[in-house]
C-alpha cells in the first residue's frame, strides 16, 4: 500500500481555482469535506491522463506519478485524485468518492494497469460513469501516518465499498507482499466486498491460481521498519495462525468466481454444450493439474468437458472413443490420482488406452498411457501389472526412438521403481545405472531430469543399508537441482529428509537435524505454518527424537503433526492414520501402552475405511497393533493379528517380499516368547531366506534376521548356533554400518550376553564395554540404549561379585531412565527389580522391599495384573520373602506369579517350568517336600519336553530337584540327578563354567552326607580351583564352595583344617557384603563349630553370639537363621555343662521355628529333640520322651518312616530309654535305627557304626557283653575305614569298649584303647585341656588295676594338675551292675551316646548353616530361571533394527521390524 513517510516538508495544497472542480467539492459539502473523504477518479480520466503523458508500456503506476504529477500531494488522498484537483482537472466525471481501492497499484506497469481496470468494469458489468478508483502510490505521498497499517485500516474503511486487489505473473506479486495482504485482511475482516482483476485472464488463470495458493504472510516481503506493525494488523483482523487460509480461500474463491463467470458468458454466446465451452473447460483444468493444486476442482471441469465432447461426438456419429474423448479421459485420469482415486483413475486409463490402441499400438499416447497405468498400478501394489505396462512402454519408445532417448531413460527409472518394490534389486539398479548413463550422455550430467533416477538409485542403495553411498548420491541430486530450481525450491526437500535419515543411521545426529530442520524451513517458507508438507518434516523430526531417545520432543513433534493433519485433512484421512500410528509407536516406548492400544486402532479403522481390508496399510497396522498386544503380554490378542497382516501381505506381495519376511520375523517373536520354539524357529529361517534371497547375504536387514535367531537359539540353549549366528549378524553390521554403528553396539552386547551365559565373563566384559562406548559416542550418555548398556555392566558385576561397581551402574543407569522414560515406564520398572535384586544379594533387605514393591506396583498400573514381566517381579520379591522367612507371604507371591503365567503362556512355556521350579524351591524351605518334589519334577519334565534333554535349564532342573530328594534322604535318587546335571552342564557350557562350580559342590557335599569322602575330595579339588579362575577368590559361591570343603574336613575330623576353610570363606564374605550380613554370620556360626570341636568353648561361645547379632539386627528376631544359632549356643552350653542356661535358648529357637514353619515342620523335630537332650541330662525323662517322640512323629510325616533322620531319632530314644535303665527297650530301637541307615546309605557308613556302638552300650547294660564286645569292634573298625584312625569320634568306642574289657577282666586289652583314646584328645585339645582330665583319670585306675602304681601315681597327679576339683571315681566291677548313673562307665556310654546324638545335631544344625549357602546356591539357580525376558512393538516403513539388549531384569529389546510411517 507504499505508506512510508517522506523526511521532505508538506508544502500545503493550492486552492482550487477551477470552477468545475469548485463545483465538485461543493457537491462533496466542502472542499475540506471533500478532502477528508477518500476521493477516486475515472477510468476515462486515466486513460486520458496516460494518453496526454506520452506513458510508456514499460512505465509503472509510481513512475508516471513520480515523472508527471506534482510531488506535493495531500496525506490521504491517491496521488492521481490530488493532482486532479491542484491542476483544476476536476470534474463530476471523472471525480467522486472512490469505490475502489485498487491495492499495490503502483508496482505494476501503467498501462496493464488500466487495462486490467477496464477488464474489471467489463467482466462485473458496472457502469463505467459510476466506479472511480483509488490509485495506491502511497509510497511517494508526503506527510503520510507513521503507522502504515493503520493508514491502509483508515484508507479503506473511508471507502467502504470494494477492495480490489491486483495480481500480476511478474514479480513483485501482490501475493507475496506484505502491504498487499494486510489490506486483504482488513478488507475480510470489514466485510468489504472484493474483487480481482488482471488482463488475459485465462491466459494467466493457472499461475494466478498458484500464487494464490501459495500465500505465505508471515514471509511476505515488507520494509523491515513496516512489518512488525502490519503482522500486528493481520493478527488483529484474523489471526496469524488463520491468516493464510482465509487468504487462500478468498483469492482462490475469486478467481474461480471470476473463472465461472467468464464460463456463464461462453454459454450465453456459444451454448451450454458447445465445444468451445469444453475446450475451455479443459485447458483451465488442465492448468491446475500442470500447477498440481486445487485438483477436486478441476474434476468437474474435465467431467463436464468430457460430457459434453460426447454428445458432439455422438451427434456427429462418432462413437464414445474418439482420439479427443482419449486425451481427455487421460487427462481426468491424473486429477483421479491426484485426489487419491486410484482405482477410478485406473479403470479410466484402461478405456483410454484401448482406445488409442485401436489407432495404433505402438503409438507414443499409447505408451504415455502405459506409463500412467504403470504409475497407478504401483500405487495400488498391483506391481506385476505395473512393471508389466512400463516394459512395454519401454519397448514402445525403444521401437519409435532407439535406446539413446530421454523417454526410454525416464521409462527405465519408473521401472526400476517397480522393480524395486517386487523385490528385484539388482534388476532395478541395473536399469538405474543405464538410465543415470543415457541421461549423462544425451542431456549431461547435471542435467534436472537426471537426478530422479540419481535420486532413485539411492533410495534402493538407502534401503540396502549403504548410507555412505546413498548420501553421496543423494547429495548430487540435491546438488542438480539447486542449480535448476534454486536452494531455497522445495524440489530438494524430500532429498533433505533422505540425507537426514542416512546421518541418522551414522547415529550422527547433529548433522541428521540440519538436513531435516533446513527440509522444514523450506516447507514453512514454501507452504507456511500448516501444510502436508510440513507435517512431514515434523514426521521426520520425530524419527530423529526417536531414535535419540529424546521421546518428550518427538511426541511434542508427532503431535504436531498430527493436529496439524487433522485441521487440514479432517480427521478420517490416512496422513492422520500414519500420525496416529507414530504417536502411537511414541507412546508405546515410553510404556504408555494403554494411550497407544487406541491410536493403532483408530489408525487401522481409517486405512479400512479409506483403501478397504486389503490394503498394506491395513496390514501394517494390524502388525502394529499384534505388537503392542505382545509388548503388554496379551498374546492370544497378539497372535490373530500378526497372522491376518501375514496373509494380507502374502496376497498383495506373494511369498517372497521383504514384507513377507517382516511379517513373519514378527510373528516368530510372538512364538519365542510364548516358549513356541519349534514353530518360531522355521519362521525365523523364512524370514531369513527371504531377506537374504532380496537383499543379497549382506545387508542389514540380513543381520536383523540373524539376530532374532541368534536369540532364539540361545533361548533354545544351542549356542553354537547362537553364537554363529550373532557373528555373522555383527559382521554384517560393521560391514555395512560402520564399526562405530548404535547397530553394531546391540551385536556387541547381544554376543556379551551369549558369552556370560556361557560362563565367559572375561570375554563378555569387553565387548560390553565396547557397546558401552559406541552408545555414548553415537547416542550420548542420555539416550535409553545408554543406560541399557551400563545396566547391562551392572549385571556383569553382579556377576563377577562386584556389588559395589553393580550398584553404580545400576543407579546410573536408573537416573538415565528417569530423565528420559516418563514415571512408571516398565524399563524403570525393570531397573528397580535389578537393583533391588543386587540389594537382596548383599543382604540389604530393608532396602530392597520397598523397591521391589514399587516395581509391582508400577508393573501392574502400566503393564496390567497378567503381564509376565510382573510375574518376574513378584517371584523375585518372594525370593527376598523367603530370605526374611516370610514364608506364607512368599508363598502368595510366587503361587501368584505362577497364576499369571499360566494364564497368560502356554502350559508347557519354560518361563511356566521356571516358575513351578521356584514355588518348589520355597516348599522345600517350608518342609513341604511331596509338593516341592511333585511341583520341580513338573518343572523338569516341560523342560525336557520343550527344550529337550541337553538344555541349561534341564541341568537347573535337575539340580533342585535333588536338593529336595536330599530332603527327603533318597540320596541314591539325588545322586543320579546330580551327576546328570554335572553332565549336562558339562557338555553344554563347558567343564570350566561356573553352573558347573555349582553341581559339583552340590554333589561334593551329597557324597560327604553318603560317606563317600574321598570322592567328595577329589570333586572339591576341581570345585576350589575352577570358582577361582571363573568368577573369582571373592565371590559368594566361591565361599559356598570353601564352605563345604570346611564342611568335609569337619565331618573327617580334622577341626583345624575345616576352622582355615570356615574363616577363609568367612574373609570372602566380608570383603563381598562387609562384616555386617547373614552370610557372614552363618560363617561365624560355622567357625564356632570348629572351636567347639577343637575344645575352645568360650571362642566358640562368642563367635556365636556374635553371628547372633548380626541376624536378630539383618533378619529380625524369628528367623530360621536365629533359631539355628540359639540351638547351636545351647549345645555349647550343654558341653560346659551350663543346663539351666542353655535350656532358654533351646525353648526359644523351638518358639522360633514353630512360628515361622508351623507346629510340623522337620526344624520343628530337630529342635524338639535338642530340647529332648537337655531333659534327659537333668533327668526330665518324662519330658524328654514326649518331646522325642513327637519328634521322631513329625519327621515320619514329613520324611517318611525309612528317611535316615528317623533313625536318628530312634537312637535318641533309644539313649533316653537306656538312661531310665530300660536296656531291653532300647535294643530293638537300636537295631531299627542301623537297619535304616544301612539302607538310606550304606554298611560301611559312619552313622551306621555309630548306631552299632550304641547298640552295643545297650547290651553291655542288659548284661551282655559278649554281644556287646564284637558290636564295639565292628563300630570302631566301619569308623576308621571311614573317617581314618586318628578321628574323635573313634574315642566314644574306645572307651566304652575298654571298659566293657575291664569289667571282663581283660585290662591289658583296655589299656591300649584308653591310651589310643588319650592320644585323640590331645591331638584335639592340646595336653593341657581339662577335657583329658576325666580319660587320664581312667587311665590310673587301669594302671592300678595291672599293678603298675608308678604309673597310676603318674596319671592321678596328671588329672589332679589338668582339673582340680575332679573327683575320682573307681571302676564299677561290672556293666551288668551300673545303673547309668552312679557307675563312670555308664556315664561315659551315655555320654558316649549322648555325645554323638549331640554331635549330630550339631552337624545338622551346622549344615543348616552349610545347607543355607548350598540351598541359596541353589536357589540362584533357580533364581536365574526366574529372571524374564519381554520385548516392544512393529511398524514397517523402515526397519528399526532388532536387538536383545539386557534391560531392566534381563528383558531384552527384540525388535520386531517397525518404526515411524513417513
Amino acid at each position: 500500500m507504499g505508506c512510508a513517510a517522506s523526511t521532505q516538508p508538506s508544502s500545503p495544497l493550492e486552492p482550487a481555482n477551477s470552477a468545475e472542480t469548485q463545483k465538485v467539492l461543493d457537491d462533496l459539502g466542502g472542499e475540506e469535506k471533500a478532502r477528508s473523504c477518500h476521493l477516486g477518479v475515472s477510468l476515462d480520466f486515466l486513460l486520458q491522463f496516460s494518453d496526454s503523458r506520452k506513458v510508456s508500456a514499460q512505465e509503472t503506476t509510481e513512475q508516471v506519478y513520480e515523472k508527471h504529477i506534482s510531488p506535493f500531494t495531500a496525506s490521504t488522498n491517491c496521488t492521481y485524485v490530488e493532482h486532479m484537483l491542484t491542476s483544476c482537472t476536476a470534474t463530476p466525471l471523472n471525480l467522486a468518492r472512490a469505490t475502489h481501492f485498487i491495492s499495490h497499484a503502483h508496482t505494476y506497469k501503467f498501462r496493464e494497469l488500466l487495462s486490467s481496470l477496464k477488464q474489471l468494469i467489463d467482466s462485473e458489468s458496472l457502469a463505467k460513469d459510476q466506479v472511480f478508483f483509488y490509485l495506491d502510490v502511497f509510497s511517494s505521498n508526503r506527510n503520510i501516518p507513521q503507522s502504515p497499517a493503520q493508514g491502509a485500516l483508515q484508507i479503506i474503511d473511508g471507502i467502504g465499498a470494494v477492495v480490489f486487489t491486483l495480481l500480476a505473473l511478474d514479480e513483485p506479486n501482490a501475493t507475496s507482499h506484505l502491504r498487499c495482504l494486510c489490506e486483504l485482511a482488513i478488507g475480510v475482516k470489514r466485510g468489504v466486498p472484493i474483487l480481482v482483476a488482471v488482463d488475459n485472464f485465462m491466459g494467466n488463470f493457472g499461475p494466478l491460481l498458484s500464487a494464490a495458493s501459495y500465500v505465505r504472510i508471515q514471509s511476505a516481503e515488507a520494509p523491515g521498519d513496516e512489518k512488525s506493525g502490519l503482522l500486528a494488523v493481520v493478527d488483529e483482523a484474523l489471526g496469524l495462525d488463520k491468516a493464510d487460509d482465509v487468504a487462500r480461500d478468498t483469492l482462490t474463491d475469486l478467481l474461480f468466481a471470476k473463472f465461472m463467470a467468464l464460463v456463464t458468458k461462453m454459454e450465453l454466446k456459444f451454448g451450454a454444450e458447445s465445444p468451445e465451452l469444453a475446450q475451455m473447460l479443459s485447458n483451465a483444468a488442465q492448468m491446475l493439474l500442470d500447477q498440481q493444486m486445487l485438483v477436486e476442482r478441476a474434476l468437474p471441469m474435465l467431467e463436464r468437458s468430457r460430457a459434453i465432447l460426447t454428445v458432439t461426438a455422438r451427434a456427429a456419429g462418432q462413437g464414445e472413443e474418439t482420439p479427443q474423448l482419449g486425451k481427455l479421459m487421460f487427462t481426468e485420469a491424473q486429477a483421479l490420482r491426484f485426489m487419491g482415486r486410484d482405482e477410478e483413475a485406473l479403470e479410466l486409463l484402461q478405456k483410454v488406452l484401448q482406445i488409442h490402441e485401436k489407432t495404433d499400438k505402438s503409438s507414443g499416447i499409447v505408451a504415455a498411457t502405459l506409463n500412467e497405468l504403470g504409475g497407478v498400478c504401483k500405487k495400488l501394489n498391483k506391481l506385476d501389472e505395473a512393471a508389466e505396462n512400463l516394459q512395454r512402454c519401454l519397448d514402445i519408445f525403444k521401437s519409435k526412438v532407439g535406446l539413446k532417448h530421454v523417454s526410454v531413460a525416464t521409462t527405465l527409472s519408473n521401472l526400476a521403481q517397480v522393480q524395486h518394490m517386487q523385490g528385484k534389486a539388482e534388476e532395478a539398479k541395473a536399469n538405474l545405472t543405464l538410465s543415470i548413463e543415457l541421461h549423462d550422455e544425451l542431456v549431461g550430467g547435471k542435467h534436472i531430469s537426471v537426478a530422479l533416477p540419481i535420486e532413485n538409485l539411492a533410495n534402493i542403495i538407502f534401503d540396502e543399508g549403504q548410507h555412505e553411498e546413498a548420501e553421496q548420491l543423494f547429495q548430487r541430486a540435491i546438488a542438480i537441482y539447486e542449480v535448476h530450481v534454486g536452494q531455497e525450491s522445495e524440489t530438494i526437500t524430500h532429498l533433505l529428509d533422505r540425507v537426514g535419515y542416512c546421518t541418522m543411521q551414522k547415529g550422527a545426529w547433529g548433522e541428521s537435524e540440519k538436513q531435516l530442520r533446513r527440509a522444514l524451513d523450506i516447507r514453512v517458507k514454501t507452504y507456511g505454518p500448516k501444510h502436508l508438507e510440513v507435517s512431514h518434516s515434523l514426521n521426520n523430526l520425530t524419527t530423529l527424537y526417536r531414535e535419540q531417545g529424546k521421546y518428550e520432543d518427538a511426541e511434542q513433534t508427532c503431535r504436531q503433526a498430527l493436529e496439524m493433519d487433522i485441521e487440514l485433512l479432517g480427521p478420517n484421512n490416512a496422513h492422520v492414520a500414519a500420525d496416529l500410528n507414530n504417536m502411537a509407536l511414541i507412546l508405546s516406548d515410553q510404556g504408555k501402552f494403554e494411550e497407544a492400544a487406541p491410536m493403532y486402532q483408530r489408525a487401522m479403522d481409517i486405512y479400512v475405511e479409506i483403501y478397504g481390508p486389503e490394503h498394506q496399510a491395513v496390514a501394517t497396522s494390524m502388525n502394529n497393533l499384534a505388537g503392542l498386544y505382545s509388548n503388554m503380554g496379551a498374546y492370544s490378542e497378539a497372535e490373530p493379528l500378526y497372522q491376518r497382516s501375514l496373509e494380507l501381505r502374502e496376497k498383495l506381495y506373494g511369498k517372497d517380499h521383504p514384507a513377507i519376511a517382516t511379517a513373519l520375523n514378527n510373528m516368530a517373536g510372538l512364538m519365542r516368547r510364548q516358549g513356541k520354539y519349534d514353530e518360531a524357529l522355521p519362521l525365523y529361517a523364512q524370514s531369513l531366506a527371504i531377506d537374504e534371497k532380496v537383499y543379497g547375504l549382506s545387508h542389514p536387514e540380513v543381520a536383523t534376521d540373524l539376530n532374532n535367531l541368534s536369540e532364539l537359539h540361545k533361548a533354545m540353549g544351542t549356542y553354537d548356533a547362537a553364537q554363529e549366528t550373532a557373528e555373522r549378524a555383527k559382521e554384517i553390521r560393521v560391514n555395512t554400518l560402520g564399526a562405530r554403528h548404535p547397530d553394531v553396539a546391540q551385536s556387541l552386547n547381544n554376543l556379551a550376553g551369549l558369552h556370560c551365559i556361557l560362563g565367559d565373563l572375561t570375554a563378555a566384559e569387553p565387548l560390553y564395554k565396547e557397546a558401552m562406548d559406541i552408545r555414548e559416542k553415537a547416542l550420548g550418555m542420555d539416550h535409553p540404549s545408554y543406560a541399557e548398556s551400563i545396566n547391562n555392566i551392572g549385571l556383569l558385576c553382579k556377576e563377577q561379585g562386584n556389588y559395589t561397581m553393580a550398584e553404580e551402574m545400576h543407579s546410573k543407569a536408573m537416573a538415565i531412565q528417569h530423565k528420559q522414560l516418563r514415571a512408571g515406564h516398565p524399563d524403570i520398572a525393570a531397573s528397580l527389580n535389578n537393583l533391588a535384586g543386587l540389594h537382596r544379594i548383599q543382604g540389604k533387605y530393608d532396602s530392597a522391599l520397598p523397591m521391589y514393591e514399587e516395581s509391582i506396583k508400577s508393573k501392574k498400573k502400566n503393564l496390567g495384573p497378567a503381564h509376565p514381566s510382573l510375574a518376574t517381579s513378584l517371584n523375585n520379591m518372594a525370593l527376598l520373602l523367603a530370605k526374611v522367612a516370610k514364608y506364607e507371604q512368599a508363598k502368595e507371591m510366587q503361587e501368584e506369579a505362577l497364576a499369571i503365567r499360566e494364564k497368560a503362556l502356554q502350559g508347557d512355556h519354560p518361563e511356566l517350568a521356571a516358575s513351578l521350579n521356584n514355588l518348589g524351591v520355597l516348599y522345600c524351605a517350608m518342609g513341604q517336600l511331596a509338593d516341592a518334589s511333585e511341583l520341580c519334577s513338573r518343572s523338569l519334565r516341560i523342560r525336557e519336553g520343550k527344550l529337550g534333554a541337553k538344555h541349561p535349564s534341564v541341568a537347573e532342573s535337575l539340580n533342585d530337584l535333588a536338593c529336595v530328594y536330599l530332603e527327603l534322604g533318597r540320596l541314591s535318587e539325588a545322586e543320579e540327578l546330580l551327576r546328570r546335571s554335572l553332565k549336562l552342564r558339562e557338555e553344554i557350557l563347558g567343564a570350566e563354567h561356573p553352573d558347573v562350580v555349582i553341581v559339583l559342590a552340590n554333589l561334593a557335599g551329597l557324597l560327604i552326607d553318603k560317606g563317600c569322602f574321598d570322592e567328595a575330595q577329589r570333586l572339591f579339588d576341581r570345585a576350589l580351583p575352577l570358582a577361582k579362575a571363573s568368577i573369582g577368590e571373592r565371590h559368594p559361591d566361591t565361599a559356598v564352595v570353601l564352605d563345604k570343603m570346611a564342611r568335609l574336613y569337619y565331618t573327617l575330623g580334622d577341626y583345624t583344617k575345616a576352622h582355615s576353610y570356615f574363616e577363609h570363606g568367612r574373609s570372602v564374605r566380608e570383603a563381598v557384603f562387609g562384616e555386617v550380613h547373614p552370610d557372614v554370620a552363618s560363617s561365624m556360626s560355622n567357625l564356632a563349630l570348629c572351636l567347639e570341636g577343637l575344645g575352645q568353648q568360650a571362642r566358640a561361645l562368642g563367635q556365636y553370639k556374635g553371628a547372633l547379632s548380626i541376624l536378630e539386627d539383618s533378619l529380625g528376631p524369628d528367623h530360621p537363621s536365629v533359631a539355628c544359632t540359639l540351638n547351636n549356643m545351647a549345645l555349647v552350653l550343654k558341653a560346659d555343662g551350663k543346663l539351666a542356661e542353655a535350656q532358654p535358648h533351646c525353648e526359644r529357637s523351638l518358639q522360633i521355628r514353630e512360628k515361622v514353619y508351623g507346629a510340623c515342620h522337620t526344624e520343628v523335630a530337630q529342635s524338639l529333640s535338642n530340647l529332648a537332650v537337655l531333659h534327659r541330662l537333668q533327668g526330665n525323662y518324662e519330658e524328654a520322651t514326649r518331646l522325642l517322640k513327637r519328634s521322631i512323629a513329625i519327621d515320619e510325616e514329613k520324611l517318611g518312616s525309612e528317611h535316615p533322620e528317623i533313625a536318628t531319632g530312634l537312637n535318641n530314644l533309644a539313649v533316653l530309654l537306656s538312661a531310665q535303665g530300660l536296656h531291653h527297650e532300647a535294643a530293638p530301637l537300636h537295631r531299627k535305627a542301623i537297619a535304616l541307615q544301612e539302607k538310606a546309605l550304606h554298611a560301611e557308613h559312619p552313622k551306621v557304626a555309630q548306631c552299632i556302638s550304641n547298640l552295643a552300650g545297650s547290651c553291655a547294660d542288659e548284661g551282655g557283653l559278649e554281644e556287646a564286645r564284637p558290636l564295639y569292634y565292628k563300630a570302631i573298625a566301619l569308623q576308621q575305614k571311614a573317617l581314618g584312625s586318628l578321628h574323635p569320634d573313634l574315642s566314644v568306642p574306645f572307651v566304652n569298649l575298654g571298659a566293657l574289657l575291664v569289667v571282663q577282666g581283660k585290662t591289658e586289652e583296655a589299656l591300649p584303647l584308653y591310651q589310643t583314646c588319650l592320644e585323640l584328645q590331645e591331638k584335639l585339645h592340646s595336653t593341657e585341656s581339662t577335657k583329658g582330665a576325666p580319660l587320664v583319670s581312667h587311665l590310673a585306675e587301669t594302671f592300678t588295676g595291672l599293678g603298675k602304681t608308678e604309673e597310676a601315681d603318674a596319671m592321678d597327679l596328671r588329672a589332679i594338675h589338668l582339673q582340680p576339683d575332679l573327683e575320682i571315681c573307681p571302676l564299677p566291677p561290672n556293666l551288668s551292675a551300673t545303673d547309668g548313673s552312679s557307675g563312670e562307665g555308664g556315664i561315659i556310654r551315655n555320654s558316649a551316646a549322648s555325645a554323638r546324638a549331640e554331635i549330630k545335631v550339631a552337624e545338622a544344625e551346622a549344615a543348616v548353616g552349610l545347607a543355607e549357602a548350598s540351598t541359596e546356591n541353589a536357589s540362584n539357580v533357580a533364581g536365574s530361571n526366574l529372571i524374564v525376558t519381554p520385548s516392544p512393538p512393529s511398524t514397517d516403513s523402515s526397519v528399526i533394527s532388532s536387538g536383545l539388549d539386557l534391560v531392566g531384569e534381563n528383558d531384552p529389546l527384540e525388535t520386531d521390524r517397525n518404526s515411524l510411517e513417513r
